[in-house]
């Protein structure tokens, strides 16, 4: 549920941190951060979040986005991870990047199940 949908079902005379107090405010992306942890800290909510990529290199194969957004989503992930409630990402891999590098440690959730496919020969 959106933090704005639960606001409004709990209506104006319950909207008290402590009411609010088992709210969780679930993000994908390492941008929207900044917003996210604004709204747990002022609702006493957690913030969750489901990182696809490792943000501060998914296009660092790009020498502009090197230049102007690198060093951005590095400023994100020092800041704002460390004050994250919970985290998961898609494999181990990025799992240990984030815990070397801002010493979170993600959950891996992989997208895809095991594999079924057995070779013939």
């Amino acid at each position: 549920m959106a933090l704005g949908q639960a606001l409004l079902a709990l209506g104006p005379e319950r909207t008290t941190r402590a009411a609010l107090a088992h709210l969780r405010v679930a993000v994908r992306s390492d941008n929207t951060l900044p917003l996210a942890c604004w709204a747990a800290k002022r609702t006493g909510a957690k913030v969750i979040l489901d990182a696809h990529e490792y943000a501060p290199r998914q296009a660092e194969h790009l020498l502009l986005w090197r230049m102007t957004f690198q060093g951005f989503y590095e400023y994100l992930c020092k800041k704002y991870l460390p004050s994250v409630g919970a985290m998961m990402t898609v494999c181990q891999g990025l799992a240990d990047a984030y815990e070397t590098n801002y010493g979170v440690r993600p959950v891996v959730v992989t997208n895809a199940q095991p594999s079924r496919v057995r070779f013939i020969g």
